[in-house]
């Protein structure tokens, strides 16, 4: 059996002993919804106990993308790197040692992948990034709202 808690936008399934086919009332989730949460099939076989909400997720992130070993300049790099973003439609924000981003979730984290891709691609043999990622459940963060 399995019970619902939220916990922000990730909804956690625990398997519980007991009788069978009997979801245990959770806070907030009355046995209904824990039968139908636990008949829906969220939850894989590779993690039987967690279920994400697949609905996108706006996300404030800050990137630093460093490239190791290409010389004392890295200025080409960098420049390639902050074009992937530009690229990608991101509200950018960029400082002396990375770039403020907003956008989704998903697309932040799938741009950094293309950024190592390209980068790879072009002949950089090893890099290291930073990623800071913030979300909000409460209200939408934005970048604006984030300056002093």
């Amino acid at each position: 059996m399995f019970v619902r808690q939220r916990v922000g936008t990730i909804h956690l399934y625990v398997k519980r002993p007991g009788k069978k086919n009997a979801p245990e009332r959770a806070p907030g989730c009355s046995g209904t919804a824990a039968r139908r949460l636990a008949n829906e099939g969220n939850a894989t076989d590779d993690h039987p106990g967690i279920a994400i909400d697949s609905s996108p997720m706006k996300a404030l992130a800050e990137i630093q993308v460093i490239p190791i070993g290409v010389g004392v300049t890295v200025r080409a790099e960098v420049k390639r790197a902050h074009q992937i973003l530009v690229d990608a439609g991101f509200k950018i924000e960029q400082h002396a040692y990375g770039t403020n981003v907003e956008g989704e979730m998903g697309a932040i984290l799938d741009a950094v992948k293309t950024i190592h891709e390209t980068l790879h691609a072009e002949g950089v043999a090893r890099l290291s990034t930073a990623i800071k990622i913030g979300t909000r459940t409460d209200k939408d963060s934005t970048l604006e709202g984030k300056r002093l």
